[in-house]
């Protein structure tokens, strides 16, 4: 089995596990880790840290597409629990950084990733926005990465290392 394969095979046990934990209450879906899609919304919730500013929002990727930063924070990790049939916030002690993107593109694509180093990585096409493990750091650095043959060839190119600096306000 080649490591592709075994990536696969692994993202989608590990995908049927959380999705059996998962259960509609309400009109959301509880028992899964979520994410606020507004730094706005993440405050209305109570889950919202604080501000992460990026050392560079804009990259042109392609002809075609356009990769902007649109905001950044750091917030509670957490989920939905039902309670009488009704969805309420469980907040946990853990953090995750909340990358939400503008992207510009005419069409869907799967050869770009942001990642945190050492990790795996998110296809900016991916419904964002997009979060990452937070374990305190006042700079996280995101890599921006292109494949070289999408879907077919693991490697990637860096097209940018992203700087998030903590906003203390």
């Amino acid at each position: 089995m080649t490591k592709h394969m075994k990536s696969t095979v692994v993202f989608l046990v590990l995908f049927t596990v959380n999705l059996s934990k998962a259960q509609k209450c309400g009109d959301k879906i509880a028992g899964i880790q979520n994410r606020s899609k507004t730094a706005q919304e993440s405050k209305t919730m109570g889950v919202f840290q604080f501000k992460m500013v990026a050392d560079k929002k804009t990259f042109v990727l392609d002809s075609s597409w356009t990769f902007e930063i649109s905001d950044a924070w750091v917030e509670n990790t957490w989920k939905y629990k039902c309670v009488n049939s009704q969805p309420v916030i469980d907040k946990e002690s853990s953090f995750q950084l909340v990358v939400e993107p503008k992207t510009h593109q005419i069409k869907p694509r799967f050869d770009y990733i942001l990642s945190k180093e050492g990790t795996g990585g998110t296809f900016l096409s991916s419904k964002p926005p997009i979060e990452f493990k937070y374990q305190g750091e006042d700079t996280i650095v995101l890599l921006l990465k292109k494949f070289n043959r999408p879907l077919i060839d693991t490697t990637t190119a860096l097209i940018a290392r992203i700087t998030f600096i903590k906003v203390n306000r």
